[in-house]
C-alpha cells in the first residue's frame, strides 16, 4: 500500500504538469481565436467568450467568465475573477497566472487594431509559457513518478 501511495504521490505531481501544457494550449488557441475575431467580426467580448465556450476541454473557465459578465461586472473583473478560481489540480504558475491576468485587463479597452496587437503579445507571452511547460514536463515528468515510488519503496524497506 505505501509503494502504491508513493508512485501515485508521483503520479499526481507528473499529471499536474501535463495539465499545465494542456491549458497553456487551449490558451494559446482561444487567443489566437480572438485574435483573428477581433479584427474580422469585431463582436462584443462577451460575444467572443460565448462562442468559444464549448471549444475548449477547460470551458468552465469561460463558463465562468461569461456568467461574471452577465452578472454585469465588468470584462477586467470578470476575467480576472476566473483566473483566481482556476484549480490548483492544473499546475498553473503564479507566472502564467499572471500572464492570464494582465491578458485580461487589457482586453476591450481599445480600438481594433489595438486589440488585435495585444492578442498579438499575448499570444507570444503565452507561447513562451506553453514552451517553458513542455520543457519542465519532459525533464521532471517521469521524475516525480519514479520519486514517489522509490519514496514509497524506501518507506516499504525500512518498515520491514
Amino acid at each position: 500500500m505505501i509503494l502504491l501511495a508513493g508512485a501515485a504521490a508521483g503520479y499526481v505531481q507528473s499529471r499536474k504538469l501535463s495539465m499545465r501544457v494542456s491549458f497553456l494550449e487551449q490558451c494559446v488557441r482561444l487567443v489566437s481565436a480572438l485574435e483573428t475575431e477581433i479584427r474580422y467580426n469585431a463582436g462584443s467580448i462577451g460575444e467572443l467568450i460565448k462562442k468559444h465556450i464549448q471549444d475548449s476541454p477547460y470551458h468552465s473557465f469561460l463558463k465562468n467568465c461569461l456568467q461574471n459578465l452577465q452578472r454585469g461586472s465588468p470584462f477586467e473583473k470578470a476575467w480576472g475573477g476566473c483566473v483566481e478560481a482556476i484549480p490548483r489540480e492544473y499546475g498553473l504558475l503564479e507566472e502564467d497566472r499572471a500572464a492570464l491576468d494582465e491578458f485580461g485587463k487589457g482586453l476591450g479597452v481599445s480600438d481594433t487594431d489595438g486589440q488585435v496587437n495585444h492578442c498579438k503579445l499575448y499570444l507570444g507571452v503565452l507561447r513562451d509559457r506553453l514552451k517553458d511547460a513542455k520543457t519542465e514536463k519532459e525533464k521532471k515528468g517521469k521524475l516525480y513518478f519514479m520519486l514517489g515510488t522509490s519514496l514509497g519503496a524506501g518507506i516499504v524497506l525500512l518498515l520491514c
